[in-house]
């Protein structure tokens, strides 16, 4: 089953409230989530050292901090800790399932749960107020180890 199948399922398993791909409105959401909390190489100053790394949302995280490392099999009891009731952008970054693109989705928990399930991958979820986002790593020791970067309260935050 091809990934574009899986996240059709989940269109049909879940309401538009708790699962939505904003297709149209994606790239923008993209860029508005990485000018709040990822460093871009502004190219006007500097066209002889274009790096592809700075594409990577994960190694350029404006202030990250480690909020905890978690055993992975576990991040299921982390996940249903959000407010059921609030939907979060959710990014996935390019990777073997994602055609090598950031991809993002309007999920509650409980659609974020399955989505994770489907992928098995890292994943940035970012409050829809643009006041935080947290990263989730998973660890090659199956752990994941969750940053933060934003001003706001985050979930997880004194845990």
């Amino acid at each position: 089953m091809t990934f574009e199948e899986k996240i059709d399922r989940l269109k049909h398993k879940f309401p538009e409230l708790d699962f939505k791909d904003p297709f149209i409105y994606g790239i923008e959401i993209l860029k508005s989530i990485e000018r709040k909390f990822i460093v871009t190489k502004d190219v006007r100053y500097d066209l002889n050292n274009l790096r592809p790394d700075y594409a990577k949302w994960s190694e350029n995280i404006k202030n990250k901090i480690e909020i905890i490392s978690i055993d992975t099999k576990d991040l299921n009891q982390w996940l249903i800790k959000l407010d059921p009731n609030s939907n979060f952008w959710i990014v996935l970054t390019p990777g073997p399932v994602t055609s090598g693109k950031n991809l993002v989705f309007d999920c509650k928990p409980n659609a974020l749960v399955d989505l994770y399930y489907m992928t098995q991958m890292s994943f940035f979820l970012v409050d829809k107020k643009y006041s935080w986002l947290l990263f989730f790593e998973l660890g090659k020791m199956k752990t994941t180890t969750i940053y933060k970067s934003g001003i706001g309260f985050a979930p997880f935050e004194g845990e």
